[in-house]
């Protein structure tokens, strides 16, 4: 577990990508509440678009176990693992909950807060990577990251863990 900075990403990179994402959902929020004059729907808006990241954990703990601390988490440590699996980003989920709107109308704000998620990520992380955010994509890449992201992660730390 002796790997390195996975990504040189500053903390103020990391506040404008997290600012992005509760700015985004605030902002679909307060349209949501003007259509609706509710709050039930502002609230699933928001908890698409910011708990969406949720799915990050995962990854954390399948690398680290329960070893791992807030800072490999924010440091994206777990990449070290040379796999990305992060299922909640993916456009196939969004446009499933989008479509099960059909039968349970609660789901249409839910997938437009993982929408606008996905795509503050895309523009901001990997618009060089246009099909990073599917699923089968990165499935069919074994979720390799020297497949999925090649020269984002320096190798020496893949290779100092054996990926």
């Amino acid at each position: 577990m002796a790997c390195g900075p996975v990504k040189k990403r500053s903390e103020k990179t990391l506040a404008l990508d997290l600012g992005l994402h509760l700015f985004l959902a605030v902002v679909l929020g307060v349209i949501f509440f003007k259509l609706t004059g509710g709050w039930k729907w502002p609230v699933l808006v928001f908890a698409g678009g910011v708990l969406i990241d949720l799915d990050h954990l995962w990854d954390h703990f399948l690398y680290f176990g329960n070893k791992g601390t807030l800072r490999d988490f924010f440091g994206h440590k777990y990449l070290c693992s040379g796999k990305v699996y992060i299922l909640f980003h993916s456009w196939e989920i969004v446009i499933l909950v989008a479509l099960s709107g059909f039968f349970v109308p609660w789901a249409i704000p839910l997938s437009c807060g993982m929408a606008a998620h996905l795509l503050v990520d895309q523009f901001l992380s990997h618009s060089n990577e246009p099909f990073f955010y599917f699923f089968v994509y990165r499935a069919y890449r074994k979720f390799n990251l020297r497949e999925l992201l090649p020269g984002r992660i320096p190798e020496e730390y893949l290779e100092r863990n054996g990926v």
